[in-house]
């Protein structure tokens, strides 16, 4: 069964302000204003109808983040491998040349920072105590993303983020896939009634 869509302004703003703190991180790693933008409500589904949301021929670079404990499942930044090249370019005051060693070293670390803005404010609130595992970085397509999750992880919500530096804006999405249970508990924690 997949879950209704939901609309939660109580959401968003929980992500929003996760966001801000890891864009004063990113900030001071890149010594320039960074900021992180929460365009959209975050919306409902499944972890694998979300993931084939994004689409797409190209392949996307993603860092991903398990979390365990009372509430489980995975966190994922997810982009388009050209724009996480550019990403790290601007964070590098650097050109890009493709996802080499160095950039994938640097992406990860960016995952990591925005994961755990995600995580901080969704799976980590009101005394749950939620171990956040190390990220891993992952490059493929978004077909093979989404075959290799966990069966039981049928639930989720995709957040687009937009990742602004100087003049350019990156257009990545975040997803957390989890079992329905704790999708719920997140959503009843953050007010949003499904």
């Amino acid at each position: 069964m997949t879950p209704a869509p939901f609309r939660s302004d109580a959401l968003q703003a929980l992500i929003g302000i996760g966001m801000g703190h890891a864009a004063d991180a990113l900030s001071d790693l890149a010594a320039c204003p960074v900021a992180l933008g929460v365009p959209a409500v975050a919306r409902g589904g499944s972890g694998p109808e979300l993931l084939m949301r994004l689409g797409g021929q190209e392949d996307v670079a993603v860092v991903s983040q398990g979390f365990a404990g009372r509430l489980h499942g995975t966190a994922m930044l997810v982009m388009p491998c050209t724009g996480a090249a550019r990403l790290v370019a601007l964070l590098l005051h650097a050109e890009a040349d493709g996802l080499d060693t160095e950039t994938r070293t640097v992406l990860t670390e960016v995952g990591n920072i925005v994961l755990n803005g995600l995580l901080g404010m969704t799976v980590n609130t009101r005394g749950q105590h939620t171990a956040i595992h190390l990220p891993a970085y992952h490059e493929g397509s978004v077909r093979a993303l989404a075959n290799g999750l966990p069966p039981d992880h049928r639930a989720g919500i995709g957040v687009p983020l937009d990742v602004t530096i100087g003049a350019e804006v990156i257009a990545g999405q975040m997803v957390m896939v989890t079992t329905p249970d704790t999708l719920a508990a997140i959503l009843a924690d953050a007010g949003v009634e499904v």
